[in-house]
């Protein structure tokens, strides 16, 4: 039997990187699945991915931000597949460009905020009553820099970081009615964009792991699949950080870099 046989999930952020990879993957394992997205054509073209594979999956376009289109989120899938096992709040903002706190702009603050943060509440608190009636389950997407002080990440890092506080928050208020809440902490991926890039700033994102590489879009979706599945059935209230060790490396390179860019002077 499949992994994910007949469960129903809702994947946000999903017409690209790993929440594409995790949908298409899911719905190889018996999946139905939900695809949110900003991007319509990209999202419909993931379904169209999924059908052509023989899986099961629909299209609903979202704001994470916006609580309305995360209430019509949770609705539309109930309405399509007649209830919600599982939801993976994936969408967010990658990391911009570090900048030191004080030359933050309240922008920048308040849109990580809104998309990162209140994007995953909202995903957690209109899923929560579907989740509860099937014992569900939870993943959201936060960061290794959720774990640390990352240089020029005051607004990334914290967003991250209130990610993870409240994956441990929502473990322990649903665990009472079987519900498994986890996060997921990517560091740097290596996707085609990340490796053309090349140059200095790969070599150090890859140095800066003990194993000497980035984490692979496969190797997340991989962790994302086990905590879904049975086999994860004891583990809650944790995070999965897959960062090929860079939560133990230490890089000191970083501090002359982010002094070259960041002045107070």
């Amino acid at each position: 039997m499949k992994i994910l046989n007949d469960k129903v999930i809702i994947i946000t952020g999903a017409a690209s990187g790993f929440g594409k990879a995790g949908a298409i993957r899911f719905a190889e394992e018996g999946a139905k699945v939900v695809i949110t997205d900003i991007n319509e054509q990209a999202g419909e073209q993931t379904v169209e991915e999924i059908h052509t594979l023989g899986g099961e999956a629909a299209f609903v376009k979202a704001d994470v931000s916006k609580a309305r289109d995360c209430e019509e989120m949770v609705a539309f899938a109930v309405r399509t597949f007649g209830r919600l096992d599982m939801i993976w709040n994936n969408a967010g903002i990658q990391g911009e460009t570090a900048y030191d706190i004080a030359h933050c702009e309240d922008d920048m603050i308040d849109r990580y905020m809104d998309i990162d943060v209140k994007g995953v509440w909202y995903g957690c608190r209109f899923a929560a009553p579907e989740l509860v009636k099937n014992k569900g389950i939870i993943l959201n997407t936060a960061s290794i820099v959720a774990s640390l002080g990352t240089l020029g990440c005051s607004t990334y890092g914290a967003s991250k970081g209130a990610v993870r506080n409240l994956t441990y928050v929502l473990a322990n208020e649903l665990g009472v009615y079987g519900v498994r809440c986890n996060c997921i902490s990517p560091y740097c991926v290596a996707t085609p964009g990340t490796i053309k890039q090349g140059g200095d700033l790969l070599r150090m994102q890859e140095n800066g792991t003990a194993l000497g590489r980035l984490p692979t879009v496969d190797e997340v979706v991989n962790v994302a699949l086990w905590l879904f599945s049975p086999e994860a059935s004891g583990v809650t209230g944790l995070d999965f950080r897959v960062d090929m060790g860079a939560g133990v490396r230490t890089m000191p390179m970083l501090v002359d870099e982010f002094k070259n860019n960041n002045r107070y002077e």
